[in-house]
């Protein structure tokens, strides 16, 4: 039967440079039939490997385990330097400490070392022929070898805490992380692109739980950098995570009832609604009873509707009907980049710039109607066209708050000026004709 299997292929995957160079001259000497030589060589890029593993997670991860068994084998070969003893040494001390070899792994080094003796060795058979083995049993333990350990990452080896490890790492240096997209790049290179599925589904388990589901004081402190983290893994296999949350829906959909961390999970699923229907109904239960009493989550909570579009007339009927302060979200930080983000459609574009100009037409003082003008309309102006405009100028008129302030004239100058830009002969209040270029 034809082996596709491709030894220069699986090559590409070493992430260890020095692994891959030598391995080459396995290759080498495997491509040109000389199989003893690629034995013995791949005894010794196996053995390598394992050091440069055991160091990468001493020195890259803190771990303690690696530390000790490197220090363990380098006091051996100090006390012994003729003795390879310690290489046997080394592969048992991984195997009963750490999680870098399975057993199968193990069995399958074991079964090279000892090739390797046949083949570096002068055994002699019957015919007094050195040991050569065969073409088959060469690309055998190249591809065992390869597969159990070669092309393995080392951080796979913490698969229990990988997980705990990530969350430490990003309290320590979440100051160092000003917008996502560097903490994206931080995590990618460090932690997520060397994940396993298997790794990935685990530390997708726990980031959840930290975010969703814990209320201890460590991870109300850091559950805003948790739940970035969460967001960026999601990301990058939103079909897998959703079949391993349908698959464990109960553990998914046991979430804890705290206000802010039920927003925060409101906000999640606003930007991905279909997670919201893997859920449990009991879980649909919490959240719909949440989003009836908290305004915020009234606004970004879209998904418990049929479709945008009803939700759109649900939001706007309700904010219409005795209309009042209450009916509009608290300017907590990031909540209109929220909103924004929940559609990219014309329809939800016109929308937000009502709902943006009616939060300010319902500011209760001063200082919020400035807040306001600055954090909301500002960004709304240029996407604005007339009526909305026109609507901005009635809702300003009909609250005291707003144009009696200081800074009413300069917020109706930044109107009417984006009015002459769409229409330049459009007739202006008298006391603002000034703008009118002549």
């Amino acid at each position: 039967m034809f082996d596709e299997y491709s030894i220069e292929q699986r090559a590409k995957l070493i992430p260890n440079k020095n692994t891959k160079g030598y391995f080459a001259e396995v290759v080498s000497c495997y491509n040109s039939g000389n199989y003893r030589s690629a034995v013995v060589m791949l005894w010794s890029v196996a053995v390598c490997d394992l050091l440069f593993k055991l160091n990468e997670l001493a020195e890259r991860y803190d771990d303690t385990k690696a530390k000790k068994i490197l220090a363990e084998i380098k006091s051996q070969q100090e006390n012994n330097k003729r003795s390879p003893k310690w290489e046997e040494e080394l592969i048992n001390k991984i195997s009963e400490r750490t999680e870098l070899l399975n057993t199968s792994e193990e069995t399958n080094l074991r079964h090279l070392q000892e090739q390797r003796h046949l083949s570096a060795h002068p055994v002699i058979n019957e015919d007094f022929q050195l040991h050569r083995p065969n073409q088959e049993t060469v690309r055998a333990l190249i591809r065992n070898t390869l597969d159990g350990l070669l092309i393995k990452d080392p951080l796979l080896s913490r698969s229990q805490k990988i997980a705990s490890d990530l969350v430490d790492d990003i309290k320590k240096n979440k100051e160092l992380f000003p917008s996502i997209e560097k903490l994206k790049t931080y995590l990618d290179s460090k932690y997520y692109s060397r994940l396993s599925m298997e790794a990935e589904k685990g530390v997708f388990r726990s980031l959840w739980k930290f975010v969703f589901r814990s209320e201890d004081d460590n991870c109300e402190e850091n559950r805003e950098i948790n739940y970035k983290a969460l967001l960026i893994l999601y990301n990058k296999k939103r079909t897998e995570f959703n079949r391993q949350i349908e698959t464990d829906k109960t553990y998914f959909s046991n979430t804890a009832s705290a206000d802010n961390i039920l927003l925060l999970l409101i906000k999640f699923l606003s930007f991905y609604p279909e997670v919201y229907n893997l859920l449990t109904e009991d879980a649909k239960t919490l959240i719909e009873g949440f989003v009836e009493k908290d305004v915020t989550a009234r606004w970004l909570a879209w998904f418990t509707a049929n479709s945008l579009e009803e939700h759109i007339n649900n939001l706007r009927r309700w904010i219409d009907d005795k209309p009042n302060y209450n009916k509009f979200p608290d300017d907590t930080e990031n909540f209109w980049d929220d909103l924004a983000h929940i559609s990219q459609s014309d329809e939800w574009k016109k929308t937000f710039i009502y709902l943006a100009i009616k939060c300010y037409g319902a500011s209760y003082n001063f200082d919020i109607a400035d807040e306001r003008f600055e954090k909301i309309i500002l960004r709304i102006l240029q996407d604005a066209e007339l009526e909305d405009l026109e609507l901005l100028i009635e809702e300003s008129k009909k609250n005291y708050q707003i144009y009696k302030r200081r800074k009413a004239l300069s917020a109706s100058e930044h109107i009417y000026n984006r009015i002459l830009e769409i229409d330049p002969l459009y007739n202006l209040p008298g006391e603002y004709e000034y703008l009118r270029s002549p």
